[in-house]
């Protein structure tokens, strides 16, 4: 066989099948608080990316809520001086674009930095212009004579915007909407939902320590209200920012956790219990169908990590 041609892993040669409640005695023998790895991960809405995470394993969520409540707490009575860098994108205007930065412009609101596409002569070119403006020109809705714009910017503490994302995400603490979606409880960290997608297991109470992307995904352009930007950039800081969860639909290599390996059937989504040496080995020895080799390793800081996981 062409080394360049992948190769399907035969889990049983390097495993052995294994059943749910098998995997609960694995997710509840290990301590509260254990490091784990998700190796090769592909979220459903990851738009193709592929990621190791380093997770740690059966936190509390009440306890991540608690203290991240604390946090804002302490942020909003100025015991943690704090200035937010917020990156997103927006739509604005063609005539309020075309008005920042002229002869005669003045505003005196936020100072920002905004890059956009402009097509000249039949080249396009990425333009970027500084410039203090008020944040209530940029939109999250395409429109006709709306350009697309990327928007970087630092509020403090002091910020309107600032204040009010502390605000929220406080009420949404303290008074969260009912869940809609009953997940099956049955191991520490361990769930299970049988809803439209069928049958699914899922890792769930968990925090991300780290990410590393081995494939960027094709992410398509996102536009967001200023507002709702700076609620992500400061739940981005909090503990709950880094809870996740993973689903175990056999679009991972392996979940590694108290010195064993979890492998799954992409297409049976039968569980196997195998040595990590041993999948280390099979996924070097040639390459594998699901696994990655050869592509370039982005390690990205905890606080850059996306929604899902």
């Amino acid at each position: 066989m062409n080394a360049s041609e992948p190769r399907t892993i035969n889990f049983s040669e390097i495993g052995v099948a294994v059943r749910v409640d098998e995997l609960a005695q694995l997710f509840n023998e290990a301590r509260s608080g254990t490091f784990s790895c998700v190796r090769g991960y592909q979220a459903e809405n990851g738009h193709g990316e592929v990621a190791d995470f380093w997770i740690q394993h059966g936190v509390s969520y009440d306890s991540i809520k608690e203290k991240s409540r604390n946090r804002l707490l302490n942020i909003m009575n100025g015991y943690e001086p704090l200035s937010l860098d917020v990156v997103h994108g927006a739509w604005i205007d063609d005539a309020d674009l075309s008005a920042i930065g002229q002869d005669g412009y003045r505003c005196e609101g936020t100072l920002v930095s905004i890059k956009y596409d402009r097509t000249l002569n039949g080249v396009r070119t990425t333009v970027e212009k500084t410039a203090h403006v008020e944040l209530g020109l940029f939109g999250n809705r395409k429109a006709k004579d709306r350009t697309p714009v990327t928007l970087s910017y630092s509020v403090n503490q002091d910020h309107p915007l600032f204040v009010q994302a502390v605000q929220d995400l406080l009420q949404s603490f303290d008074d969260p909407k009912p869940s809609h979606v009953e997940y099956d409880n049955f191991a520490k960290g361990g769930y299970s939902l049988d809803g439209k997608a069928g049958f699914r297991l899922y890792i769930r109470d968990c925090l991300i320590v780290h990410k590393c992307v081995r494939q960027a995904g094709d992410y398509p352009f996102k536009a967001s209200l200023p507002l709702n930007a700076v609620k992500e950039a400061l739940r981005r800081l909090l503990p709950i920012g880094k809870y996740r969860q993973f689903i175990l639909d056999g679009r991972f290599e392996s979940v590694t956790l108290a010195e064993q390996s979890v492998l799954q059937d992409g297409l049976t989504e039968e569980l196997y219990f195998a040595l990590p040496e041993h999948v280390e080995a099979a996924l070097h020895a040639e390459p594998a169908q699901g696994a990655l080799s050869g592509v370039e390793i982005q390690d990205v800081p905890v606080d850059d990590i996306g929604d899902d996981a």
